[in-house]
């Protein structure tokens, strides 16, 4: 995990020398071989809607998983060079996981991104101030952004 943090592990992610194939590979992949499959992945514990696993496969047998809780991605199969679909993205295996730990992994991130320092901006006179969330900084759009909607 890239954060000190957590306590769960993400799935591992191929190493870096392999992503000029993968590139390539997706270039050519085909479009979806069949309408998504949406599948029910979970209960919001913030607002308790339920999440969705939304999965999208190509005729080349690519493979896309996005859930609704932030628009995050959860999978993505690709074949390597000897046709074995691999996982190439980092994250977890379930909808708990990505509430409990605020790593940002595969997820929509906003409303901004970044820090905004003292929580505050300036457009010509009038200042906004924002929710803190990191310290004095509001920190990716506050305690509820955009990683955080279902």
């Amino acid at each position: 995990c890239i954060s000190a943090r957590c306590s769960v592990a993400p799935r591992t992610v191929r190493p870096r020398a392999a992503l000029p194939a993968l590139c390539a590979q997706l270039r050519m992949a085909a479009p979806p071989a069949a309408a998504p499959s949406v599948e029910p992945w979970g209960v919001c514990q913030r607002d308790g809607k339920e999440v969705q696993l939304i999965t999208l496969t190509s005729d080349a047998g690519s493979q896309l998983k996005v859930c609704t809780y932030g628009a995050t991605l959860v999978s993505l199969l690709v074949p390597d060079a000897l046709g074995r679909l691999d996982d190439i993205l980092l994250g977890f295996d379930n909808l708990k996981d990505y509430e409990e730990h605020t790593t940002y992994i595969g997820c929509a991130v906003g409303r901004v991104c970044s820090r905004i320092a003292n929580s505050e901006f300036h457009i010509g006179s009038e200042v906004y101030r924002l929710p803190a969330n990191n310290g004095i900084a509001c920190h990716h759009g506050g305690a509820v952004a955009f990683n955080s909607y279902t």
